[in-house]
């Protein structure tokens, strides 16, 4: 053996993995793929979040893509749309084809993309520049396409936002697409098919509240206050709870001049009148300021009041004085209402196919302050009366100390129950008539900083902070409290944490379809993460589970028992099944015979480690990550580009020298003096050429190119209007030589 080896340069490292990672070719065309694709049947499932589901085909959002990365349609790899039939998923196949190659969501991550018919609707960064010949990417655009075909996208928008990170859903209601978002504090509605805009709610009291269950209801639900005196702003003790659907429109809006009333109705609902005296007032102050008029007569949106909702509940007191927003006569309130001064509602969740609610009567809210039992109100209602509702709504729990906001809740047959975590404990309750807790189980202990995700059939899911992001646990909660006492060796009823799963929490979170999970990877590469999405068939039993910890855990005690250097190689090979180390000839001088024949070894599963690595079923050893993760969709070539420095890094690439015993020749000297000033020159100029590589290629990330029409956002004027003045080429090139 040589006394001394002659080691990787970075750059023989990343040419040597150049093939570690397959890229994409980005599809051409005019917002069309230029090779079509099947159509998908089926129903949908799952639409809201970066995964759905629709007849044979999982869609999903290739990744997590910066917002200000390139948006050029058709070289988008990371962050587009792709599919992938849901079989191949579950065989290991990672084979996708791309839908929409174009950045599909915003900053917002609980609002996703979601498919209707054979379309999908989505936001994406828009690639306008702002007055400042700036790429305006924290602008978004909401836009459709084709789920089959050449999956054709809407080439405009069918309209932005200035806040990339706004709540928004695509619901469907009597044949037609909206799109309900949030902006500025307002519950707005679009209609795709008319193309206008509704302002559903202003000035709501609470947050509003969506089902979380089902991200496609069309309804939500919100508090408003009761105001008497909209000059001064004098509202009621109590509120009132109400749900507006997204297909809710105005009617009419009228203005009598004469009788100073100007007034709106909500299209088979309620009419909502107001003086017009003290508006007229603040418009004349407004002038006067040199401000624009606050009140639009002609305008509903203006009104001091905007609300299309129903009313569902309504706190009003026994001795409140009737408004135009009660339902009920004086009368009826006055024999009906239970409390003197009202309630105060506090929605806490949407789900079950109903609403979880605090009702608190308004007195001791200030004085006794006594915790409110948490209720229950079916959306399904019949013969419902918004004051005796009140009477009507099922107890969930005597207070929220446990039945908070984290909890999962359950609702079957009229019984209420429910999951918590209290004192590093998971308990399921059940509860009385009452609120008072019937049963209660211990199901695991010693669960510090978890949260709870979801319950799917006998499983509750849950994590906490893992390795790079959160990891994935699970247990059966269906047991009585004797399946889970520590001294049985049951499996089924004993929790387990999934050893391979790191998923990253600072994007959506994870999906649950059919069995398989599917997340954001938060593994890194020399210290990086990437973020690409993966998918896992969890296994049926939690033994299964356990059985596959075993065998991963037994892969990594392998490589870990492994030199240093031995480990960074097969963790290369582990998780990436590539063999380039040692069948490259530069490579064979950078490691030992004795080296390679612990890396073949782990490759091939020879009689040297053959009783040290797991097998799988079938008895093949399992020494790849692909055993355990299916990776889905492809990389970008930037990605692979810095994934492939990333691995270099880890492995050998730097000159090491070892003295030798005797004293050299004269000639040897005087080649080694030249071979190490070449050496000196290639590291110098290599890690240039690197930058500049590194350089080039988040330049080519954040130089977006204009997709659409090149058009100039004033973003100095009011954002919730596009001020297009010209969109000719002449004026476009007058403006940027401005």
């Amino acid at each position: 053996m040589n006394k001394f080896k002659k080691l990787f340069s970075l750059i023989a490292a990343v040419t040597l993995l150049g093939g570690t990672f397959a890229s994409m070719t980005a599809c051409s065309g005019d917002y069309a793929l230029s090779t079509p694709i099947a159509a998908a049947t089926g129903e949908v499932s799952e639409n809201g979040g970066f995964v759905v589901k629709k007849g044979e085909y999982i869609y999903f959002i290739n990744g997590a893509e910066e917002y200000t990365a390139s948006n050029e349609y058709g070289e988008v790899v990371k962050g587009a749309l792709m599919r992938i039939k849901e079989s191949d998923v579950k065989a290991g196949k990672g084979t996708a084809e791309t839908v929409v190659p174009m950045i599909v969501g915003s900053q917002n991550f609980e609002s996703g993309f979601f498919i209707h018919g054979d379309y999908v609707y989505f936001a994406t960064p828009a690639t306008d520049e702002n007055m400042d010949g700036e790429i305006a990417n924290n602008w978004i655009d909401f836009k459709s396409a084709k789920i089959s075909g050449n999956a054709e996208v809407k080439e405009n928008y069918y309209f932005r936002l200035s806040n990339n990170a706004a709540k928004y859903r695509f619901v469907e209601e009597g044949g037609i697409v909206y799109c309900l978002y949030e902006e500025d504090g307002a519950l707005k509605s679009f209609n795709t098919k008319t193309e206008k805009t509704t302002v559903l709610v202003k000035g709501a009291s609470s947050s509003f509240f969506y089902n979380e269950e089902k991200p496609d209801d069309g309804n939500v639900y919100y508090t408003m206050k009761v105001t008497y005196d909209f000059e001064s702003g004098g509202a009621y003790d109590y509120n009132q709870l109400y749900m507006v659907n997204a297909a809710a429109t105005v009617s009419q809006v009228s203005y009598n001049e004469t009788n100073s009333v100007c007034s709106y109705t909500v299209t088979g609902g309620k009419t909502y009148s107001f003086k017009t005296d003290y508006m007229e007032e603040a418009n004349e102050a407004a002038e006067e300021a040199g401000n624009d008029a606050t009140y639009n007569f002609n305008d509903y949106t203006t009104y001091p009041y905007v609300n299309l909702g129903t009313l569902v509940l309504d706190g009003v007191g026994q001795i409140s004085e009737r408004t135009q927003f009660n339902t009920e006569t004086a009368e009826f309130i006055k024999e009906n209402a239970k409390e003197p001064q009202g309630y105060v509602y506090a929605i806490t969740g949407y789900k079950n196919d109903g609403i979880y609610l605090t009702k608190t009567e308004y007195v001791k809210t200030q004085s006794e302050k006594e915790a409110s039992p948490l209720y229950y109100m079916p959306t399904t209602r019949t013969n419902w009366n918004t004051v005796t509702g009140n009477n009507s709504l099922s107890i969930v729990a005597t207070d929220t100390t446990n039945a908070s906001s984290s909890a999962i809740y359950f609702y079957n047959e009229g019984v209420h129950s429910y999951l918590y975590v209290s004192n590093n404990t998971l308990y399921k309750a059940t509860a009385n008539a009452d609120g008072t807790v019937a049963n209660k189980v211990k199901i695991a202990s010693g669960l510090s900083g978890v949260t709870l995700w979801k319950a799917d059939g006998k499983y509750v899911y849950y994590y906490a902070t893992g390795t790079n992001g959160n990891n994935l646990s699970r247990v059966n909660y269906t047991g009585t409290q004797e399946n889970y006492n520590a001294l049985l060796s049951n499996e089924e009823y004993k929790p387990v944490t999934v050893a391979y799963v790191d998923w990253a929490s600072a994007w959506y979170k994870p999906e649950l379809i059919d069995g398989v999970f599917y997340f954001a990877d938060a593994q890194t590469i020399d210290a990086v993460g990437y973020q690409y999405v993966q998918a896992i068939t969890l296994p049926a039993t939690q033994a299964e589970i356990k059985a596959k910890n075993e065998a991963y855990d037994q892969v990594k005690a392998y490589i870990n028992a492994c030199s240093s250097d031995m480990q960074k190689v097969l963790n290369y090979y582990y998780r990436t099944g590539e063999t380039g180390v040692f069948t490259d000839a530069v490579a064979l001088k950078l490691y030992d015979k004795d080296e390679e024949t612990v890396f073949t070894a782990f490759k091939d599963g020879t009689a040297q480690n053959e009783k040290d690595l797991p097998k799988d079923s079938a008895g093949n050893i399992i020494n790849k990550e692909s055993y355990f993760i299916t990776k889905l969709g492809a990389y970008s070539d930037a990605d692979v580009e810095l994934m492939n420095e990333g691995w270099a890094n880890t492995l050998r690439h730097e000159e090491e020298v070892i003295e030798e015993e005797t004293t050299w020749p004269t000639w040897a000297i005087i080649v080694t003096a030249v071979g190490a000033a070449i050496v000196v020159i290639l590291l110098i100029t290599v890690p240039v050429i690197v930058v500049n590589n590194k350089k080039k290629a988040r330049r080519k990330a954040e130089a977006t190119i204009n997709a659409y029409k090149r058009k100039k956002i004033d973003t100095t004027d009011d954002k919730s209007i596009d001020v297009y003045a010209d969109d000719s080429e002449e004026a476009t090139a007058k403006s940027e030589e401005e």
